[in-house]
Order: structure tokens, then sequence, then C-alpha cells
């Protein structure tokens, strides 16, 4: 029997490449998904803006609820630092703090519809009680204000200070009349800024607000398995306190929705916070413990 040749042994090749153009194939982001509409159903919890003024309220700014991370010193003179550079800008939305609250404690007749755009239509909101406000985010604002406004406390005592010994003199001097003019316009100064300080936007959500569950389940629609279709379910016996849901509530989606600032240092502004955070430590510590940081 003759010997094939390699060429009769050679099996022609079936396969095609396929050369049609690649076409865009929807891609299933479960996270971001979800976190879409976490923030839906948290606006929906939504009462409206308005604002308060940290250093004179009488109630209690509560933080920790939704949120139990630590404050971290360092943080809060970096959040002082920018509010140096740039101001502090109370009214904007990114930099608003979240009350979660039941409606019935706030005074009734209110206008909490302000405009982000135009911070005098800002009002001040009103509680019918002194119980303690639950924040969602925005510690580390509050605590940089508080030193702030504390530093500026100090100063405003040091210069009344000076005023009253210049005051108490019998004949002054000319230096001495300049100098406590010059002291009144720095006092006039430090407290405008304590007045302004106070003010902060915030954003009053629904703490009792119940919204239904959308629940999603995917279900194939036929064979293949590449071929599916999302439908939703509404169950009306599937119920969820909106904000006050503990961890596994919307109130610690909406304690980590917080828009992160960003903050770039300069030579200046690293050695400040660092000299900041030395004397932090110095004064909680003592000083071997500050010494350490060196």
């Amino acid at each position: 029997m003759p010997c094939k040749s390699k060429r009769q042994l050679i099996v022609n090749n079936t396969f095609k490449l396929d050369t049609h153009p690649v076409q865009a194939t929807s891609v299933n982001d479960e996270q971001t998904r979800k976190k879409h509409e976490l923030d839906v159903a948290v606006g929906k919890a939504r009462i409206g803006v308005s604002r308060i003024n940290i250093l004179e309220i009488a109630n209690e700014l509560r933080f920790g609820t939704y949120n139990d991370r630590p404050q971290n010193s360092s943080e809060v003179n970096k959040m002082i630092t920018l509010f140096e550079k740039h101001g502090w800008q109370w009214y904007k939305e990114s930099n608003a703090l979240a009350i979660v609250i039941e409606p019935s404690h706030l005074c009734p007749g209110q206008k909490l519809d302000g405009n982000w755009s135009e911070p005098e239509s800002l009002e001040e909101v009103k509680f019918v009680d002194r119980k303690p406000l639950i924040l969602a985010y925005g510690q580390y604002h509050v605590a940089a204000l508080k030193k702030m406004a504390q530093t500026l406390i100090n100063e405003e005592a040091m210069l009344e200070k000076w005023m009253a010994r210049i005051k108490a003199m019998k004949d002054p001097s000319n230096d001495s009349v300049a100098e406590h003019k010059e002291r009144r316009t720095c006092l006039a100064a430090v407290k405008g800024e304590l007045q302004d300080l106070g003010n902060w936007a915030v954003v009053l959500y629904d703490k009792v607000a119940r919204l239904h569950i959308q629940n999603w389940i995917w279900m194939r629609k036929d064979i293949q398995p590449q071929m599916w279709r999302r439908w939703v379910i509404y169950d009306a016996d599937n119920l969820l306190d909106v904000i006050d849901g503990g961890k596994a509530g919307l109130g610690s989606h909406l304690s980590q929705n917080q828009i992160l600032h960003i903050y770039a240092e300069m030579q200046e502004e690293e050695l400040v916070l660092k000299l900041r955070d030395f004397y932090d430590v110095y004064l909680e510590e003592g000083e071997e413990a500050a010494l350490e940081l060196i």
C-alpha cells in the first residue's frame, strides 16, 4: 500500500477569526448599582436644608451613632489649615453637616428650602427641645471650628487684658494710646470672626421615614448563560427605617457618603501642621511624649 503524502495528511482548519467590529457589553457593576440605590433612598428621607450656630447651639452635637471611627487630632489640624487657606465656606453643600432627626423635634412652620448659591436663604433651624442632635458626619469640621474658636477666645481675652492695663494708666503716653487703638481694631476683628465662625449649613434627614425596599433578582432569560434579565420586586411587607437602621441601615451609608477634601501640603503648611501636632501632644501627654514626634 503506497504511503500517503504529507500533503494528504494535513487537515483543513475550519475555525475562522471573528473580524466583526467589537461592540461594547454592559458591565454589571453591582457595587455602583447598590450605592446608587442607597443614595436615592437617603434622598427620599431628606427634610430640607438650613443652618445652625455650632458655638451657640444649646443642643449637644453627637457623633458616633452611625460612624464610630475615632477622631484623629492630626486630621483636625489639617482641616484648620484648610480653613485658614481657603476660608471655612460654611454655606457649601459639600461642607454641610448631616443631622438625623425626627420631624416632631423641629419647630413647625420653618422654611427649610434654602438655596446653596444664596447663603442668606439658609435660615437658622429651631428645635422644640434641647435633646442631643445626631450627626451622621462632619466631626472634623466641628472639631476644627471649635478649636479655632477657642484660639480666638484666648486671643480675645489677651487683647482685653492689654486694653484694661492701658486703660488703668493715669496718664497714658502717646505710644500707649496708639497701642490701645490698635488693640481695639484687632479685638473688633476677632469678635467678628467669632460671630461668623459658628454658622454652618446642615442637611436634615428624617430619622423615622419608612420606604419600600427594592429587592433585585437576576433570572435566566434562556439557556445561554450570558443572557440575563433583571427584574424589580417591591415587597410591601419588607419595610426599613431609612436612616435609623444601625450599621446595617442607611445611616451607615450616609455617614460614609461625605465628599472627601483634596489637600496638598506646601512645605510651610507641613511645618505648621507638625508644630500643631507637637503642641497638642505636649498639652495632652507631656513633654516626653511630644519629643518622640521629632
